[in-house]
């Protein structure tokens, strides 16, 4: 309980509540996850690797990393590394990578 009051403290001091920094997270997961289902052959065989996930925020400025599964043009499941950087101030994706 007490680590969960010292980060609620640390976000009020940043400007930043509980619910707003879910809210950013979310938003920036959306808009990278929609990224990648465009450039994936077989977008329905996604799965995340949830234990994988790096995840930053500065400025606005969503910086994410998590490996995930997917099917090939071949059916094969292979495992890669989704990076991603979405600038939710102007509300795009502005870099993306995997590999």
């Amino acid at each position: 309980m007490k680590a969960w009051a010292a980060v609620v403290v640390a976000l009020s001091l940043a400007g930043c509540s509980p619910s707003q920094e879910s809210e950013d997270k979310a938003t920036a997961y959306g808009a990278c996850e929609s990224q990648l289902k465009q450039r994936l052959n077989d977008p329905g065989s996604l799965e995340w690797d949830r234990s994988t996930t790096d995840y930053t925020m500065s400025n606005g400025v969503a910086a994410l990393s998590r490996e995930f599964t997917a099917k090939n043009g071949f059916g094969g499941r292979v495992k890669q590394r989704m990076t991603c950087t979405a600038d939710l101030n102007q509300m795009k994706v502005t870099r993306f990578d995997i590999n």
